[in-house]
């Protein structure tokens, strides 16, 4: 893990807000034979920023499948159980694939449970796209861009803007 404090923004106003910034990578690396490929087991990589306002902003870059996914569960699993508010920008995610999208679905039901305010960011294809297909965009906390989400989880829900657990099959 690498720890950077302190940092100062230009907030939209003029003003500065500060931002404490930390990199979650993954512990240890045990390459995996596939086939014929060897693989790590995740390039998942998660940059947080916490806000004056108490809002978590995390930003997420590489690949969430298989290998990737269980980083990103370990991450807001701990969110939930902290019960912190947060806001999750995939943007510069490769690739979203089911295991990702199933981490996602656990989110929204794990925040809803708990009543916790959290809004997600995908506008690449590669996380737009998994989302449109399945129907999901629609059903998770999607904002199209971070000062947006920044602004709805800050304000909290409407009543009708709580997240909603997603039914799991059967």
């Amino acid at each position: 893990m690498v720890s950077r404090a302190g940092q100062a923004s230009a907030h939209a106003t003029g003003g500065f807000r500060f931002h404490q910034r930390r990199v979650v990578r993954p512990v240890s690396v045990n390459p995996q034979q596939i086939g014929d490929a060897v693989h790590t087991p995740s390039d998942v990589q998660i940059e947080t920023e916490q806000h004056q306002d108490g809002i978590l902003l995390a930003r997420a870059t590489g690949e969430i499948d298989a290998l990737g996914a269980p980083c990103l569960r370990a991450f807001v699993g701990d969110q939930l159980t902290a019960e912190r508010t947060f806001v999750l920008d995939l943007d510069r995610v490769t690739f979203l694939g089911s295991a990702g999208l199933q981490v996602l679905l656990d989110t929204n039901a794990g925040a809803a449970r708990r009543h916790l305010r959290w809004a997600l960011v995908g506008r690449s294809r590669a996380v737009a796209r998994p989302l449109e297909v399945t129907g999901l965009a629609r059903r998770l906390p999607v904002q199209p861009t971070v000062p947006a989400a920044l602004k709805v989880v800050s304000a909290g829900w409407d009543a009708g803007d709580r997240p909603q657990p997603v039914p799991g099959p059967g």
